[in-house]
């Protein structure tokens, strides 16, 4: 009886354990199929999940506005030129379309305009120092020199004092910011001191003497070409008729002019000072002659 039953425990023994093998617990087949569903979200939805963080991280660019035509033509015009500090005194200005360069005080002393202030009933100008500015006509191929702006009083007014004393009285101050068109005098409103240098292409001193009688008066001529510190730069004299103003000369110059030749590149330079100059460091100190000295060809 011994030897029969054990061998039959055994087998039994063998079969529970192997149904409990092929038959998995409710428990672990739930912690199975957790984990699957962990994991399967990471790996399933693959790249446009990702790329949908990429595009929030880095948007497309949007495509740049072109830039108009007056933005296009003041970049174009400030290329052109530039402007830079020698010291406290003067700036260094150079055209690279015209081809020159000179030396411009940063700021002019006005004796008359820089500015008004009121005394009792009237206006009175006051002296100051104004900013100096450029000013470019490139379809002219001509650069103005002036002050940023001016004052001027008006409304005269005649008040008599005292018995047999009259005094002028101002009741208006107006400022004139300089523009083109006033310093060419399209307005007609006010005069605004100012250089107006021009550049011209000569070919050789016969067109220069056509350019002065075309400029200054059939009476007037080449006179002779005066060496400067520069290289290949040349002062021009003209010649007048020997007339004076009251025996209707027809080279009626009675005012500074200039002319700065250079044969070598076949360039002209011709501004106007007038009767004395337009440029002062202070009432007794012109800067004229330093900026006529400093001007070159590039």
């Amino acid at each position: 009886m011994i030897r029969t039953t054990l061998p039959i425990i055994i087998i039994l023994t063998l079969m529970l354990a192997g149904c409990n093998a092929q038959k998995p617990s409710d428990k672990d087949t739930k912690t199975e199929n957790t984990q699957k569903e962990e994991v399967t979200p990471e790996d399933t939805k693959p790249a446009e999940e990702d790329q949908a963080v990429t595009d929030e991280e880095d948007p497309e660019e949007e495509p740049e506005e072109e830039a108009t035509e007056e933005e296009t033509e003041e970049a174009d015009e400030k290329a052109s030129s530039e402007t830079t500090s020698i010291d406290a005194t003067w700036n260094k200005y150079v055209n690279k379309d015209l081809g020159f360069s000179i030396n411009i005080p940063k700021k002019m002393w006005d004796g008359y305009g820089a500015e008004c202030i009121k005394e009792e009933n009237s206006y009175r100008p006051k002296a100051g120092y104004v900013a100096t500015k450029i000013f470019e006509e490139p379809e002219k191929n001509a650069v103005f020199i002036a002050p940023e702006y001016i004052h001027q009083i008006s409304g005269a007014e005649k008040v008599e004092v005292e018995p047999g004393v009259i005094k002028t009285n101002y009741t208006k101050c107006d400022k004139f910011e300089s523009t083109i068109k006033r310093l060419r005098e399209d307005l007609n409103e006010v005069y605004i001191g100012h250089w107006r240098i021009n550049i011209l292409d000569m070919e050789n001193e016969k067109a220069l003497d056509t350019y002065i009688k075309d400029r200054y008066g059939r009476g007037c001529s080449f006179g002779k070409k005066v060496a400067t510190e520069k290289e290949d730069l040349f002062d021009i004299e003209i010649e007048g008729d020997g007339k004076s103003m009251d025996e209707d000369t027809e080279c009626p110059i009675n005012y500074i002019t200039v002319l700065k030749y250079s044969p070598g590149k076949k360039k002209l330079a011709n501004w106007d000072i007038g009767q004395d100059s337009t440029f002062w460091a202070d009432d007794n100190t012109p800067l004229d002659p330093e900026m006529e000295d400093s001007f070159d060809f590039e």
